[in-house]
C-alpha cells in the first residue's frame, strides 16, 4: 500500500473523507495565519497527496507560509519528499525576496534622490502587510506607483539606475 492509500484508508477509518490537495493548501495557509481551528488540523490530517499540496503551495508561491502552517502540527505523516520540495521551494523564495528587497531599496533610493513620489504596491509591501513579513510570500517584481507628471522623471532615473520597466495597461 503507498503513502496515498494508506493516508487514504486513515481517513475512512476516521470516518472522514481525504480532503482535495486544495482544502489541504488552505487549511496549512490558515493555520500559519493563526487560525488554528480542530477543522484544519484535521483536514491536514486526513490529506492524502502531499506532493499535489505542495505543488500547490509552489504554484500560488506560499511555500514557506504553508510550511509555517505545518508548524503548528508536527506530528502530521506529510510525505517526506513533498517537505522538501516545500522547503526547497522556500529557501528559493526567500533567496528571491531578498534580490527584490535589495532591488526596491535601490529604487526607491533612486527617486529620492530625485524627489519623485512614488508608492510600492503589491509583493513585498503586502506580504509584508497581511503576513507579518515580506518575505513571506514569493513575488516576480517590484510594482512602483508613480504620477502620470513624473512618470518621465521617473523613468529615465531608474532606466539610468540600470533598472528594467514593465508598463501595464
Amino acid at each position: 500500500m503507498n503513502q496515498r492509500q494508506h493516508a487514504s484508508a486513515a481517513a475512512a477509518r476516521r470516518g472522514a473523507p481525504a480532503p482535495c490537495p486544495l482544502e489541504g493548501l488552505l487549511a496549512g495557509l490558515r493555520l500559519a495565519l493563526f487560525h488554528a481551528t480542530t477543522r484544519n488540523l484535521e483536514t491536514l490530517a486526513n490529506v492524502a497527496d502531499w506532493r499535489a499540496v505542495a505543488a500547490l503551495a509552489r504554484r500560488h508561491g506560499v511555500p514557506g507560509l504553508l510550511l509555517q502552517g505545518l508548524r503548528h502540527a508536527p506530528s502530521l505523516p506529510i510525505d517526506a519528499e513533498a517537505a522538501s520540495k516545500l522547503r526547497a521551494q522556500r529557501n528559493l523564495s526567500v533567496q528571491c525576496g531578498w534580490r527584490q528587497l535589495r532591488a526596491l531599496k535601490a529604487a526607491a533610493d533612486c527617486l529620492a534622490r530625485r524627489e519623485i513620489p512614488f508608492l510600492t504596491l503589491k509583493g513585498l509591501p503586502l506580504a509584508q502587510k497581511r503576513y507579518g513579513h515580506p518575505l513571506a510570500r514569493s513575488a516576480v517584481d517590484v510594482d512602483l506607483l508613480v504620477a502620470p507628471s513624473a512618470f518621465a522623471s521617473a523613468r529615465e532615473a531608474l532606466l539610468a539606475a540600470g533598472f528594467q520597466l514593465a508598463t501595464k495597461f
